[in-house]
C-alpha cells in the first residue's frame, strides 16, 4: 500500500510540475494526510445483473491507521459509510438518487471528516467464481469526488474498493491520502486527473494480480494536488 501511494503521489507530482500547476494551486489550507479504515461489507448483485451495489457493516466500521491532517482522529474511531448501487454497464450510481452524496463521515468534537462521492464511477465491478466448494467473491469499485475537513480546503479525491472474500462478510481496509489542492473548476486538472486515475488504476489491478482469494486488498481514497 507505501509503495502504491508513493506511486501515485510521483505520478501526480510529475504531471503537476509538467503542467505548471503545482505552484499556481498550493494552499495552506487544503488537506494533507493520510487516513485508513477497517470493517466489513456485502457485496450484491441486483436486478438481474443490470445493478452492482455495497452495503457496509455490520460491525462497524473503524478508524484504523492516520497521518498528517487526519493524525488528532483516534484509532478505532467509528465511521459511518453510506450503502450505495450503481448500473453495472454505465455505472452511474442509482441510490442515492441524489449525487454527489457523502460516502462517509464521522465528527470529533466540532470537526467532521468526509468523503464526498460523484457520479459516474470510473470502474465498477462485482463477479463471483466457484473455487472448490467456496463461491468466492470479488469487488473491483474506483470513483472520484472530494475530501473535506471543517476548517480546510475541499480537496479532490478517488476512492476505491477492492477485495475478495465471502459476498456477506467480505473484510476490506481502506485508506485515504490528501496532498494539498482544491478541487478545479476545469481545463488542465480536470485533464490531469484523468491522467492519475489511469495511472492508479494500471498499479491497482497489478497489486490485486499477485493477490490470494479470501484477503481483502487495500481500498483508497486518495486526495490530490489539481
Amino acid at each position: 500500500m507505501k509503495n502504491l501511494i508513493n506511486a501515485i503521489r510521483t505520478t501526480l507530482a510529475t504531471g503537476l510540475l509538467s503542467s505548471g500547476l503545482f505552484c499556481q494551486h498550493a494552499h495552506a489550507t487544503t488537506i494533507n494526510g493520510t487516513i485508513t479504515f477497517s470493517g466489513t461489507l456485502t457485496a450484491q448483485i441486483l436486478s438481474g445483473a443490470t445493478l452492482d451495489g455495497i452495503n457496509w457493516g455490520p460491525p462497524a466500521n473503524k478508524v484504523a491507521t492516520v497521518d498528517g491532517d487526519y493524525s488528532s482522529v483516534p484509532i478505532g474511531t467509528s465511521t459511518t459509510f453510506t450503502n450505495f448501487q450503481w448500473n453495472s454497464s454505465t455505472l452511474a450510481i442509482t441510490s442515492p438518487s441524489t449525487t454527489p452524496f457523502e460516502e462517509w463521515t464521522f465528527t470529533i468534537g466540532a470537526t467532521t471528516y468526509e468523503f464526498i462521492l460523484d457520479t459516474p464511477l470510473t470502474t465498477g465491478a462485482i463477479t463471483h467464481t466457484k473455487v472448490g466448494r467456496t463461491n468466492v467473491w470479488s469487488l473491483d469499485v474506483l470513483g472520484t469526488g472530494t475530501a473535506r475537513i471543517t476548517g480546510f480546503e475541499d480537496t479532490v479525491g478517488v476512492f476505491t474498493v477492492s477485495g475478495t472474500g465471502n459476498a456477506a462478510h467480505l473484510s476490506f481496509d481502506a485508506s485515504g491520502m490528501a496532498a494539498g489542492d482544491h478541487v478545479p473548476d476545469g481545463g488542465p486538472a480536470v485533464a490531469l486527473l484523468g491522467i492519475a486515475l489511469v495511472s492508479l488504476e494500471i498499479l491497482r489491478r497489478r497489486r490485486r494480480g499477485g493477490q490470494e482469494y479470501g484477503r481483502a486488498a487495500a481500498p483508497q481514497l486518495i486526495a490530490e494536488n489539481q
